[in-house]
């Protein structure tokens, strides 16, 4: 507890950057996506906007260690920061959708490296007994005010430049903490990825469950605010609709991760997504009533947890050996799922109309509970593979997902 208590006081700094990185960037995705079906009235676009997000998300993970190894921790972050604390501004000044696909793609792009430079500082400030609960609290602070930066749309209107603005200075202060800090300089790893179908062999879930979370939650975080927004409801109704699923991870975690360590991951699993079907149906049935925000924080909410599962059960099947290049390709295959989505679900809505968001839902899910079921008809996992649940942000790099993967086998060593 001690130790705990003294890592926590060397990392506040960065756990305070953190707070201001994800307020920014919670503040940003709502607003973009009220923004984007205003200005150009098309959930395609929309969708296409928000997908170049994560597109470059997963790029910059390819680059940022040989720019770290050359320029240093904080001069990437600072450098990165302050161009996506300028690309936000540039939003509210050219009204153009594919510039706007173009300054969001740039945002990604910074804030993949951002991640990588916090995590990599924790990862190094840790030590083997206390790295999950230092990356626990990571995680806390990540979905936490990733929400709170959403409640600032009910202060100011959205078709503002005020909006921009505050998000703007929200990422600017973020560089404050982190120049400041005394922390000595981590060393960057590069993390080599296996290939898909090395992973496939060991574990045909862990890659399937990997891909399609990164569909899930995608669509849900980039395209909800668009669907609130084409259903017709006000600006101050979308906040909690958008908030309140990615307040449900913070809760839920815990819960799901005591059950996964005590039965096999795989029926916890077709639990959750069956879960997101039948919520996702009375969201469907009930969308212009009151409980429309309680079915629908739990069909998107219950998209979380899929990601931490998968990479958990993924880590159950591999060697310490291993742990490094299968957390790599997990967090890859996340990328791939998460860059499509917004597209895919902005021309479903186009055609087929808003109601059709949740069907796009049931289909994934439904896939997964059919897929899932037959790989456990087909093979079993010794319960003395098991390590402990990786609850992990899908948001994070490789650095977080490896640090969280050695830390949960480290009592199967």
């Amino acid at each position: 507890m001690l130790k705990t208590l003294q890592a926590l006081r060397i990392l506040w700094t960065l756990y305070l950057g953190t707070a201001l990185v994800m307020l920014g960037s919670g503040l940003q995705v709502t607003l973009l996506g009220i923004r984007s079906v205003d200005e150009f009235g098309s959930s395609t676009i929309a969708g296409y906007i928000m997908g170049s997000y994560s597109a470059c998300f997963l790029i910059s993970s390819f680059f940022a260690p040989t720019v770290i190894r050359r320029v240093g921790h904080i001069r990437v972050f600072a450098a990165s920061v302050s161009l996506a604390s300028g690309g936000v501004l540039l939003h509210s000044i050219l009204i153009d959708p594919y510039i706007w696909a173009l300054i969001r793609g740039i945002t990604g792009f910074c804030y993949g490296i951002i991640y990588i430079v916090l995590e990599s500082w924790i990862n190094n400030v840790s030590t083997n007994d206390i790295r999950g609960k230092l990356f626990g609290v990571y995680m806390t602070i990540t979905f936490l005010f990733l929400g709170l930066g959403q409640f600032c749309l009910l202060f100011f209107d959205p078709n503002g430049n005020e909006l921009f603005i505050l998000s703007s200075i929200s990422l600017s202060l973020a560089i404050i903490p982190l120049v400041l800090t005394k922390i000595s300089v981590p060393e960057i790893i590069d993390f080599k990825p296996f290939s898909v179908i090395h992973l496939y062999k060991l574990s045909p879930v862990a890659v399937v469950v990997s891909f399609f979370s990164g569909v899930l939650i995608s669509g849900s975080t980039s395209m909800g605010a668009v669907y609130g927004k084409l259903i017709g409801l006000s600006n101050s109704d979308i906040v909690p609709l958008v908030v309140l699923p990615t307040l449900f991870p913070i809760i839920a975690s815990v819960p799901i991760g005591y059950f996964s360590d005590k039965f096999d991951r795989r029926y916890i699993l077709i639990i959750i997504t069956i879960g997101i079907i039948l919520f996702s149906l009375l969201s469907m049935m009930y969308g212009h009533t009151s409980y429309l925000y309680v079915f629908f924080t739990l069909a998107m909410g219950f998209c979380y947890p899929i990601y931490s599962l998968g990479a958990s059960h993924a880590n159950d099947l591999v060697t310490k050996d291993e742990t490094v290049g299968a957390n790599a390709t997990i967090v890859l295959l996340y990328g791939v799922g998460s860059a499509l989505a917004p597209t895919i679900v902005g021309l479903i809505m186009d055609i087929f109309g808003a109601k059709s968001y949740y069907v796009y839902f049931i289909i994934v899910a439904l896939f997964l509970v059919v897929f899932i079921y037959l790989r456990i008809r087909s093979r079993d996992v010794p319960d003395e593979n098991k390590g402990d649940f990786m609850n992990i942000t899908p948001r994070s790099s490789t650095i977080a997902n490896v640090a969280i993967a050695e830390e949960a086998n480290k009592d199967n060593a």
